[in-house]
Parts: structure tokens; sequence; C-alpha cells
């Protein structure tokens, strides 16, 4: 299943106080454009990117259930840094992780399901010695 990345999911990774903090600081008033719906609309995109050599989809801000928890620790990565405090170690080694799990995907190392309503085919592809090629066309 794809979804599209909500606040919830966000705060899951970090706390109401830092996503308040992150909003303050980059001048949010209630009544405007969200600063965390960009950030996950943004990184939602990113993380598409990194499947779109595999799959495509209709929906700009869905992703792979499954890159879910990349997805957010990015999002997180990218407030932090937009805020003027430094960012714990431990998180910056959680970004480079995510980072690093995005780029199997990429790479088809890691298998993702399909959107929604797309043929099953269109994730099963599988590098092999740096060619690429569907399993269920070998005999």
């Amino acid at each position: 299943m794809w979804i599209q990345p909500q606040a919830n999911n966000l705060a899951a990774y970090m706390s109401q106080d830092e996503i308040d903090a992150f909003r303050q600081s980059v001048g949010y008033q209630n009544g405007g454009a969200d600063p965390v719906v960009d950030i996950l609309n943004d990184t939602a995109t990113m993380v598409r990117g990194y499947c779109r050599v595999k799959l495509d989809s209709t929906n700009p801000f869905t992703i792979p259930q499954s890159l879910l928890s990349s997805a957010m620790v990015v999002a997180r990565y990218r407030m932090l840094t937009r805020m003027p405090l430094p960012v714990e170690d431990s998180r910056k080694e959680d970004y480079a992780r995510a980072m690093e799990h995005l780029a199997l995907v990429s790479e088809g190392k890691v298998l993702v399901e399909p959107p929604d309503g797309e043929e099953d085919d269109t994730a099963r592809v599988v590098p092999l010695w740096g060619l690429s090629f569907r399993p269920n066309l070998l005999r």
C-alpha cells in the first residue's frame, strides 16, 4: 500500500515540542501554509525519486508504506537542520542510515510494494551484476 505521510506519522519520530519549535522558527502562523506539510510533501517527492526507477504512481505525495520510517527520519532531519540548534549525532546517524536504505531501493536491492492499483511486476526488478531483469522472465 502507498500512503501520504502525515504530521501524525512524524510525531512518532520527534516530539511535538520540536515540531512546534520548527513551525515557530520558520515564522508559521495559524491560517498560513503549514511548513511541516511542505517538508513532508518534499520528502515524499524525494522518496518517490528513489522508487521511480522501479515504480510510478499518479499521486505525487504517496510513498510505499514500507519506506515511511525512512521518510520520517529524513523529514525530521530536514526540519532539525533548519532550526538554529545543533542536531544530535544519533539523529545524524539515523539520517545517514535512512539515506543508505533509500539508495538500496533505487539500486533494486530492496524491493518495495507497487503503487495501489498497479501491476506487481513493476516492483520485482532485481539487480544481477549491474543488470536488471524481471525474475518472472527467467526460465
